[in-house]
Protein backbone atom coordinates (compact mmCIF):
# COMPACT_ATOMS: atom_id res chain seq x y z
CA UNK A 1 0.00 0.00 0.00
CA UNK A 2 1.78 3.80 -0.92
CA UNK A 3 2.28 5.47 2.06
CA UNK A 4 -0.32 8.44 2.57
CA UNK A 5 1.50 11.91 1.91
CA UNK A 6 2.32 13.78 5.60
CA UNK A 7 -0.65 16.37 6.05
CA UNK A 8 0.09 19.75 5.84
CA UNK A 9 -0.99 21.36 8.95
CA UNK A 10 -0.59 25.03 7.99
CA UNK A 11 -2.39 25.15 5.39
CA UNK A 12 -6.03 24.75 4.08
CA UNK A 13 -6.92 21.47 1.72
CA UNK A 14 -9.32 22.70 -1.49
CA UNK A 15 -10.48 20.30 -4.55
CA UNK A 16 -10.68 22.75 -7.23
CA UNK A 17 -7.13 25.38 -7.50
CA UNK A 18 -8.70 27.75 -9.12
CA UNK A 19 -10.60 28.73 -6.76
CA UNK A 20 -7.83 29.84 -4.90
CA UNK A 21 -6.34 31.28 -8.21
CA UNK A 22 -9.51 33.59 -8.18
CA UNK A 23 -9.83 34.40 -4.27
CA UNK A 24 -6.29 35.65 -4.98
CA UNK A 25 -6.90 37.62 -7.99
CA UNK A 26 -10.04 39.14 -6.14
CA UNK A 27 -7.55 40.08 -2.98
CA UNK A 28 -4.82 41.71 -5.39
CA UNK A 29 -7.83 43.70 -7.18
CA UNK A 30 -9.03 44.61 -3.77
CA UNK A 31 -5.68 46.33 -2.54
CA UNK A 32 -4.97 47.75 -6.23
CA UNK A 33 -8.75 49.61 -6.04
CA UNK A 34 -7.80 51.14 -2.91
CA UNK A 35 -3.93 52.29 -3.39
CA UNK A 36 -4.49 53.55 -6.84
CA UNK A 37 -8.14 54.22 -7.35
CA UNK A 38 -6.11 57.19 -10.25
CA UNK A 39 -6.08 53.47 -12.09
CA UNK A 40 -9.23 52.90 -11.77
CA UNK A 41 -10.74 56.48 -13.18
CA UNK A 42 -8.34 56.28 -16.10
CA UNK A 43 -10.42 52.98 -16.63
CA UNK A 44 -13.45 55.29 -16.93
CA UNK A 45 -11.90 58.00 -18.96
CA UNK A 46 -10.32 56.42 -21.31
CA UNK A 47 -11.83 53.37 -21.84
CA UNK A 48 -14.85 53.87 -21.04
CA UNK A 49 -16.47 55.80 -24.13
CA UNK A 50 -15.26 53.29 -26.58
CA UNK A 51 -16.87 50.76 -24.81
CA UNK A 52 -19.95 52.12 -24.27
CA UNK A 53 -20.11 52.79 -28.21
CA UNK A 54 -19.56 49.50 -28.51
CA UNK A 55 -22.09 47.95 -26.37
CA UNK A 56 -24.41 50.42 -28.30
CA UNK A 57 -23.51 48.98 -31.78
CA UNK A 58 -23.91 45.51 -30.21
CA UNK A 59 -27.29 45.86 -28.91
CA UNK A 60 -28.20 47.43 -32.24
CA UNK A 61 -27.25 43.74 -34.26
CA UNK A 62 -29.53 42.29 -31.56
CA UNK A 63 -32.50 41.62 -34.06
CA UNK A 64 -30.01 40.74 -36.84
CA UNK A 65 -28.29 37.95 -34.46
CA UNK A 66 -31.71 36.40 -34.19
CA UNK A 67 -32.75 36.89 -38.29
CA UNK A 68 -29.84 35.80 -40.20
CA UNK A 69 -27.36 32.84 -40.01
CA UNK A 70 -25.14 32.16 -37.00
CA UNK A 71 -22.13 30.98 -39.52
CA UNK A 72 -22.77 34.98 -40.92
CA UNK A 73 -22.71 36.99 -37.66
CA UNK A 74 -21.30 34.29 -34.73
CA UNK A 75 -18.08 36.11 -35.51
CA UNK A 76 -19.01 39.57 -34.50
CA UNK A 77 -20.52 37.94 -30.60
CA UNK A 78 -16.61 37.50 -29.78
CA UNK A 79 -15.82 41.08 -30.04
CA UNK A 80 -16.36 41.90 -26.25
CA UNK A 81 -15.83 38.47 -24.58
CA UNK A 82 -13.46 37.97 -21.55
CA UNK A 83 -9.86 37.42 -22.44
CA UNK A 84 -9.17 34.09 -23.25
CA UNK A 85 -11.29 34.74 -26.46
CA UNK A 86 -9.32 37.82 -27.34
CA UNK A 87 -6.72 35.92 -29.23
CA UNK A 88 -9.18 34.15 -31.24
CA UNK A 89 -11.21 37.26 -32.26
CA UNK A 90 -8.11 38.59 -34.46
CA UNK A 91 -8.76 36.29 -37.46
CA UNK A 92 -12.27 37.35 -37.79
CA UNK A 93 -14.10 40.30 -39.72
CA UNK A 94 -14.65 42.80 -36.32
CA UNK A 95 -17.28 45.54 -35.79
CA UNK A 96 -15.34 48.35 -35.63
CA UNK A 97 -16.45 49.89 -32.96
CA UNK A 98 -15.48 46.29 -30.59
CA UNK A 99 -12.20 46.21 -32.09
CA UNK A 100 -11.80 50.13 -30.67
CA UNK A 101 -13.16 49.22 -27.05
CA UNK A 102 -10.54 45.94 -27.32
CA UNK A 103 -7.81 48.02 -28.32
CA UNK A 104 -8.18 50.57 -25.78
CA UNK A 105 -8.74 48.39 -22.67
CA UNK A 106 -5.19 46.47 -24.05
CA UNK A 107 -3.98 49.91 -24.24
CA UNK A 108 -4.96 50.65 -20.70
CA UNK A 109 -3.57 47.22 -18.95
CA UNK A 110 -0.28 47.50 -20.66
CA UNK A 111 0.02 51.32 -19.38
CA UNK A 112 -0.35 50.43 -15.76
CA UNK A 113 1.47 46.64 -16.50
CA UNK A 114 -1.63 44.75 -15.52
CA UNK A 115 -1.29 42.40 -18.64
CA UNK A 116 -2.92 38.88 -16.98
CA UNK A 117 -6.29 37.38 -17.77
CA UNK A 118 -7.92 37.33 -14.46
CA UNK A 119 -7.64 41.29 -14.39
CA UNK A 120 -8.88 41.43 -18.25
CA UNK A 121 -12.27 39.95 -17.03
CA UNK A 122 -12.60 41.92 -13.96
CA UNK A 123 -12.05 45.28 -16.40
CA UNK A 124 -14.65 44.07 -18.46
CA UNK A 125 -16.96 43.27 -16.21
CA UNK A 126 -16.64 46.97 -14.54
CA UNK A 127 -16.99 48.61 -18.08
CA UNK A 128 -20.03 46.45 -18.45
CA UNK A 129 -21.39 47.36 -15.38
CA UNK A 130 -20.80 51.01 -15.69
CA UNK A 131 -22.74 50.70 -18.73
CA UNK A 132 -25.44 49.35 -17.64
CA UNK A 133 -25.87 51.61 -14.40
CA UNK A 134 -25.01 54.71 -15.40
CA UNK A 135 -28.09 55.80 -17.39
CA UNK A 136 -29.37 56.01 -13.62
CA UNK A 137 -26.80 58.52 -12.26
CA UNK A 138 -26.11 61.77 -12.78
CA UNK A 139 -24.78 62.88 -16.07
CA UNK A 140 -20.58 62.36 -15.81
CA UNK A 141 -21.12 60.39 -12.57
CA UNK A 142 -19.63 56.96 -12.84
CA UNK A 143 -20.57 54.68 -10.41
CA UNK A 144 -17.91 53.24 -7.98
CA UNK A 145 -18.24 49.45 -8.64
CA UNK A 146 -16.24 46.45 -8.03
CA UNK A 147 -17.01 43.36 -9.92
CA UNK A 148 -15.04 40.24 -7.80
CA UNK A 149 -14.29 37.04 -10.12
CA UNK A 150 -17.27 34.37 -10.33
CA UNK A 151 -16.19 31.65 -7.76
CA UNK A 152 -17.33 28.01 -8.95
CA UNK A 153 -20.12 26.14 -7.74
CA UNK A 154 -19.56 25.40 -3.80
CA UNK A 155 -17.92 21.67 -2.84
CA UNK A 156 -19.46 19.69 -0.73
CA UNK A 157 -19.54 20.67 2.58
CA UNK A 158 -16.69 18.39 4.61
CA UNK A 159 -18.96 16.43 7.78
CA UNK A 160 -19.46 18.53 10.27
CA UNK A 161 -20.40 16.11 13.30
CA UNK A 162 -19.53 18.57 16.74
CA UNK A 163 -17.45 17.22 19.14
CA UNK A 164 -18.77 16.96 22.25
CA UNK A 165 -17.04 19.23 24.95
CA UNK A 166 -14.64 18.02 27.58
CA UNK A 167 -16.15 17.74 30.84
CA UNK A 168 -13.44 16.53 33.25
CA UNK A 169 -15.65 15.53 36.08
CA UNK A 170 -16.85 12.74 33.67
CA UNK A 171 -14.11 11.73 31.00
CA UNK A 172 -9.86 11.80 31.33
CA UNK A 173 -8.15 14.09 29.61
CA UNK A 174 -6.66 11.65 27.61
CA UNK A 175 -10.02 10.39 26.45
CA UNK A 176 -10.93 13.52 24.80
CA UNK A 177 -8.12 14.01 23.18
CA UNK A 178 -7.93 10.06 21.70
CA UNK A 179 -12.19 11.55 20.45
CA UNK A 180 -10.25 14.76 19.08
CA UNK A 181 -7.43 12.57 17.01
CA UNK A 182 -10.17 10.13 15.91
CA UNK A 183 -12.27 13.32 14.18
CA UNK A 184 -8.89 14.60 12.91
CA UNK A 185 -8.44 11.17 10.99
CA UNK A 186 -12.09 11.34 9.83
CA UNK A 187 -11.62 14.88 8.09
CA UNK A 188 -8.31 14.13 6.86
CA UNK A 189 -9.89 10.75 5.15
CA UNK A 190 -12.53 12.32 4.00
CA UNK A 191 -10.29 15.23 2.62
CA UNK A 192 -8.33 12.61 1.04
CA UNK A 193 -11.55 10.88 -0.96
CA UNK A 194 -12.65 13.95 -2.26
CA UNK A 195 -9.14 14.55 -4.20
CA UNK A 196 -8.62 17.56 -1.93
CA UNK A 197 -4.88 19.31 -2.19
CA UNK A 198 -2.82 21.62 0.24
CA UNK A 199 -3.01 25.63 -1.13
CA UNK A 200 0.08 27.67 -0.95
CA UNK A 201 0.42 28.51 2.09
CA UNK A 202 -1.28 32.32 2.99
CA UNK A 203 -0.11 32.77 6.71
CA UNK A 204 1.90 35.34 7.82
CA UNK A 205 5.49 35.66 6.94
CA UNK A 206 8.14 37.81 8.79
CA UNK A 207 4.71 39.06 10.41
CA UNK A 208 3.63 39.49 6.63
CA UNK A 209 0.25 38.69 5.68
CA UNK A 210 -0.92 37.34 1.85
CA UNK A 211 -2.66 40.74 1.52
CA UNK A 212 0.97 42.59 2.67
CA UNK A 213 2.37 41.11 0.25
CA UNK A 214 0.15 41.79 -2.67
CA UNK A 215 0.20 44.89 -1.52
CA UNK A 216 3.70 44.63 -2.66
CA UNK A 217 2.80 43.44 -6.60
CA UNK A 218 0.75 46.58 -6.90
CA UNK A 219 3.28 49.00 -5.65
CA UNK A 220 6.13 46.93 -7.67
CA UNK A 221 4.18 46.42 -10.98
CA UNK A 222 1.70 49.50 -10.90
CA UNK A 223 3.65 52.14 -9.17
CA UNK A 224 7.19 51.25 -10.13
CA UNK A 225 8.45 50.70 -6.79
CA UNK A 226 11.56 48.88 -6.48
CA UNK A 227 12.24 46.00 -4.08
CA UNK A 228 14.37 48.28 -2.22
CA UNK A 229 11.78 50.93 -2.18
CA UNK A 230 9.16 48.53 -0.83
CA UNK A 231 11.96 46.98 1.17
CA UNK A 232 12.86 50.70 2.88
CA UNK A 233 8.89 51.30 2.90
CA UNK A 234 8.92 48.36 5.18
CA UNK A 235 11.70 49.32 8.05
CA UNK A 236 9.47 53.17 8.05
CA UNK A 237 6.75 50.83 9.31
CA UNK A 238 8.75 49.14 12.43
CA UNK A 239 8.55 45.90 9.61
CA UNK A 240 12.13 45.65 8.99
CA UNK A 241 13.55 42.93 6.83
CA UNK A 242 16.91 42.20 5.36
CA UNK A 243 16.77 43.53 2.05
CA UNK A 244 14.98 43.70 -1.15
CA UNK A 245 15.81 39.83 -2.19
CA UNK A 246 13.19 38.82 0.18
CA UNK A 247 10.22 41.58 -1.26
CA UNK A 248 11.51 40.34 -5.01
CA UNK A 249 10.95 36.63 -4.28
CA UNK A 250 7.67 37.39 -2.93
CA UNK A 251 6.49 39.55 -5.70
CA UNK A 252 7.73 36.88 -8.26
CA UNK A 253 5.99 34.15 -6.81
CA UNK A 254 2.49 35.95 -6.59
CA UNK A 255 2.75 37.57 -10.32
CA UNK A 256 3.25 34.18 -11.58
CA UNK A 257 0.12 33.27 -9.77
CA UNK A 258 -1.97 35.99 -10.86
CA UNK A 259 -1.06 35.40 -14.35
CA UNK A 260 0.76 38.86 -14.87
CA UNK A 261 3.67 38.97 -17.71
CA UNK A 262 7.03 39.62 -15.89
CA UNK A 263 8.35 43.24 -16.65
CA UNK A 264 11.53 42.99 -18.64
Amino acid sequence: MPKKPAWNDRVRYVGDPERERLHLQSEFLAILRAECPDVLNDLGATVLPLWRVASSTLRGFAEEWKEKATKELSPYSGCLNPYEAATQVSSHSQVPECRAARSALEAWLKKNNLVAGGVWDWAAATLRGWVVSEANLPEGQLPQLFFAPLYPDPLERAPSEPIVAWDPQNEALGEFRKRVNRHVRQQQTWAREQGLRPVRESRSRSGRTLRDRLAWVVLHRVLAWSYEAIAAKEKDLDRAIPHGSSVRESVVALEAELGFQRKG
